[in-house]
């Protein structure tokens, strides 16, 4: 093939590896190479109004397609937008490029000149950048096979766009496929340790990570509950894979329910599938220091610091679990019955049933934030659930569940506001043909929700938005209410967000009732799925509980 501008070879290697999908916010540094993508590469390009959300949308197609996120942005002050977002990807393991440039060599002193170099070192953030013009290429494919054998976010730093612009180069064939080595089971000695750990446990217990959703892991997780007769216990992302499970017990950690809690306090042997075992799903530790715990899952799905595993099998987990099933088999390894014992059988019971507020937190016909939640999930079989992050989260968290197990997606990660319409939207793409409901505080919907909102209208995008629309920034308000403070300082005022979402061309409802309520949900029965919807919840602060 003849010579082509830097852009367009960017765009078509892109293209070529097979990326269909990109989004991004128009600048400068990238607005050739998004040209190129889409007219040269017909390339499809999702436009985002704020640099975050690019990346966010990015980061949940993603999650929701096994395929590495592509974002584009400008250079310097575009990509300082970007850095929460990156944050969030980071922590979550999730393979996400952000394409940008540098500033122009031409100039000195260019107002928009910074070292993203620095930045991403800062933030342990993987980063590419291309030495000379007849690197680009390579550039492009070593970013994407990053993010993908890392799991983690990559930014791809181009030449300086004045460069890119005018710069030519020889493109050459791509390869067949993208290089994203799994890791195998590391040693049979590995699963020996952790089937004798099994087999000496009287009240063995399984913990399902989001790594095990990802790796495929859920029908022989079933298997080898049926195998051990254990109780399964999920990490938060991986909360929707076992709902329907007879020996499912919830959350565990600091968002499970007292039953749940009392199961898992009743173990002594916690099996960990694809699971991090970080602060939260151990309460810091305090759920498995006294068991004995076994961790299966390849390295970055591995941490250590709030927990002390006595055996782990870094690895393949569908690999780890047929060699740990064959071993069981071997040794003829009867089952526990901790699952039929009769108080873990009560306790699962009670988990089956929503979370529900007293109702001493209202008065009259007012709602409770947990009765509203639990009829959402009601009138929505299937969906995708996307959530921000803020007070409201413990009771969504634990109400409204997705169709499948990788329909839950939610900021979890870094734990920023804001970042719910992004991720919401990057859903919907995604998965065009399951609805998708989205859930967000009035705050984090104001800090970077409000921007969004009209694209999903352009889009036609089936979204369903729900705003729980407290009046102030909810985990704060109690936190002061609770050392005894004055809370006035958290409230917030904001614009109606019923008649902003209008003016838009949603179709929006106002609850402050029950009957409010049965009538926003006949909405989303009765709703197109062209014309977004969107519901603004209004409840009082004080009838939100918060459980720090």
């Amino acid at each position: 093939m003849s010579e082509l501008n830097l852009n367009h070879i960017a765009a078509k290697t892109l293209s070529d590896v097979g990326v269909d999908t990109l989004f991004g916010v128009m600048g400068d540094a990238v607005m050739y190479f998004i040209e190129h993508y889409v007219n040269d590469c017909n390339g499809r390009y999702i436009k985002a109004f704020h640099e975050a959300g690019a990346v966010l949308m990015a980061m949940s197609y993603s999650q929701l397609t096994d395929k590495v996120g592509v974002a584009a942005c400008t250079c310097g002050p575009g990509f300082v937008n970007t850095i929460g977002a990156l944050m969030e990807a980071r922590k979550s393991n999730t393979p996400v490029v952000l394409i940008t440039a540098g500033s122009p060599a031409a100039v000195k002193e260019h107002f928009q000149e910074m070292n993203h170099g620095a930045v991403t070192l800062a933030c342990e953030i993987g980063y590419v950048e291309p030495v000379n013009p007849d690197r680009v290429q390579d550039a492009v494919i070593e970013s994407i096979e990053k993010a993908l054998r890392e799991r983690r976010p990559v930014v791809l730093n181009l030449l300086p766009y004045d460069l890119m612009k005018i710069t030519t180069a020889r493109y050459r064939a791509v390869p067949p496929h993208i290089r994203n080595e799994r890791t195998t089971v590391t040693t049979h000695t590995a699963v020996e340790g952790c089937v004798e750990a099994i087999a000496n446990a009287k009240r063995p217990l399984i913990l399902v990570g989001y790594g095990a959703v990802k790796n495929d892991a859920l029908a022989q997780i079933r298997e080898l509950a049926e195998r051990l007769e254990a109780p399964i216990a999920t990490t938060l992302r991986a909360k929707d894979s076992f709902l329907d499970h007879k020996w499912h017990v919830g959350i565990m950690g600091t968002l499970g329910r007292p039953e749940t809690l009392d199961v898992i306090n009743k173990s002594d042997c916690i099996i960990s599938i694809g699971a991090s075992c970080n602060y939260f799903t151990t309460a810091k530790g305090s759920l498995v220091n006294d068991k004995t715990l076994v961790m299966i899952g390849v390295e970055d799905q591995l941490m250590y610091r709030f927990a002390k595993p006595r055996n782990i099998v870094n690895g393949d987990i569908p690999s780890a679990l047929t060699e740990i099933m064959n071993w069981l088999d071997e040794v003829e390894l009867q089952p526990s019955a901790f699952a039929t014992e009769h108080d873990v059988s009560a306790a699962m019971q009670v988990i089956t049933q929503p979370r529900m507020d007293d109702v001493k937190l209202v008065s009259g016909d007012a709602l409770t934030l947990d009765y509203v939640s639990a009829r959402l999930d009601e009138a929505m079989t299937e969906k995708i659930v996307v959530t921000d992050t803020g007070r409201f989260i413990r009771s969504v968290w634990g109400n409204v569940h997705g169709s499948k197990p990788e329909y839950f997606v939610s900021p979890s990660g870094f734990a920023a506001i804001g970042m719910g319409m992004g991720l919401a939207i990057g859903a919907a793409v995604a998965v065009p043909d399951v609805p998708v409901l989205a859930i967000a505080g009035d705050g984090g919907f104001m800090l970077g929700g409000i921007n969004e909102l009209f694209g999903i209208r352009t889009m036609g995008l089936d979204i369903i938005t729900v705003i729980i629309n407290d009046g102030t920034y909810g985990a704060e308000y109690v936190k002061l209410v609770n050392d005894g403070r004055n809370p006035d300082v958290s409230n917030i005022e904001t614009p109606p967000f019923a008649d902003v979402a209008s003016a838009m061309g949603f179709k929006t409802k106002v609850v402050t009732d029950k009957q409010e309520l049965a009538e926003a949900l006949e909405l989303i029965e009765q709703r197109d799925k062209k014309t977004p919807l969107l519901i603004e919840v209004k409840l009082p602060a004080t009838s939100i509980r918060y459980d720090d």
